[in-house]
């Protein structure tokens, strides 16, 4: 998310959006270790639009409307500071 364009940070949090609702199980821990702290960063932009596509991928990157399994996993390892700031967002 550090590209100057917010059309393109919206871009990619649709992606992952997109991605995450076409599988039906969590993604490796390795992809979530690269798009957590991304989309994390995305929630603290000033811009609307970003910051609720950000908030949105992540909910559904971490099927948090399922249960939370995924995201005490992501707590458990490295990404510990990352969900504290999400959900310092939430």
């Amino acid at each position: 998310m550090k590209h100057d364009s917010n059309e393109m940070k919206q871009l990619v949090a649709q992606t992952v959006v997109f991605v995450s609702k076409s599988v039906d199980k969590p993604l490796d821990l390795d992809v979530l270790k690269l798009l957590v702290p991304m989309l994390v960063m995305g929630t603290k932009e000033k811009n609307a639009a970003v910051k609720s596509y950000s908030e949105h991928a992540l909910i559904t990157l971490l099927k948090l409307r399922c249960d939370e399994t995924v995201l005490e996993v992501c707590s458990s390892l490295s990404l510990s500071n990352w969900v504290k700031d999400f959900r310092s967002v939430m």
